[in-house]
């Protein structure tokens, strides 16, 4: 019996002696390639500069964002040294205008001096000063800021500074004066440059009235905030100086 067997096993012979071509056609390369690499030199360098060019586009593609980063860094960094100089530059003359102005304001009997630590760094308001014994100061004078607001008076007096205690010190009662009701009240510092009073309901006092110290007519603090309880016959008044704190570099000490 005939039996029926594949045309072909293996490969058909045209596509096999395709592949043996492209087998030779690559050693043929190769050993040319390796007995004189110049041969080639005209076939390869269009692919060579494609593959170079590809790259330095590539090359140039990343530097361009790196620049761009780099140069984004240095604008932001000259940016916040500009506002920092700013910042500085704002701080000097606020010091030098508050200066001039305590020391142009000073009588013959006071003395300018200049501040070291404050509330809140310094505990329960109060304020150091660099003046001591040695430079004429003494307890019980009063400290004054732009010549006209009266802070508090000195105290704990050593050789190299002084304390001041301020007017908003919790508990410390000091006598004020209400100017737009001519009325004579009792302040009571609570603390946090704040002071306080009371007065019956009847009173009519308005945020912004203006509070003097009465003993020397200098200002004290303006009202800020009235407490009124329906249940209470009195009504609390804040009051707080029209200075920040923070800010404040120089005071005159009144002999």
């Amino acid at each position: 019996m005939r039996k029926n067997f594949p045309l072909f096993k293996k490969n058909p012979p045209s596509l096999s002696k395709t592949y043996g071509f492209i087998i030779f056609l690559i050693i043929a390369v190769l050993i040319v390639y390796f007995a004189n690499p110049e041969i080639l030199s005209p076939i390869s360098f269009p692919f060579i500069q494609t593959g170079r060019g590809i790259q330095n586009q590539s090359s140039n593609f990343l530097s361009f964002f790196n620049s761009r980063k780099t140069l984004s860094d240095k604008i932001d960094g000259l940016m916040r040294e500009n506002e920092e100089l700013k910042l500085a530059n704002a701080l000097m003359r606020e010091t030098v205008r508050e200066y001039e102005f305590s020391k142009n304001n000073a009588d013959r009997s006071s003395k300018v001096v200049k501040i070291t630590s404050q509330a809140p760094i310094s505990p329960y308001d109060t304020i150091m000063i660099n003046k001591g014994v040695g430079d004429g100061i003494a307890e019980g004078q009063k400290a004054i800021a732009y010549g006209s607001i009266i802070l508090g008076k000195v105290e704990n007096i050593n050789n190299n500074g002084s304390a001041i205690k301020l007017l908003s010190y919790p508990g410390l009662k000091t006598e004020g004066y209400l100017e737009s009701l001519s009325l004579n009240v009792v302040l009571e510092g609570i603390g946090g440059g704040a002071i306080r009073f009371s007065v019956p309901k009847g009173v009519e006092i308005k945020n912004g009235d203006s509070v003097f110290s009465s003993e020397s007519a200098y200002l004290i603090g303006q009202v800020e905030y009235i407490n009124q309880s329906e249940s209470e016959p009195l009504q609390e008044i804040f009051i707080r100086a029209p200075i920040n704190l923070k800010n404040l570099r120089f005071l005159e000490i009144l002999s």
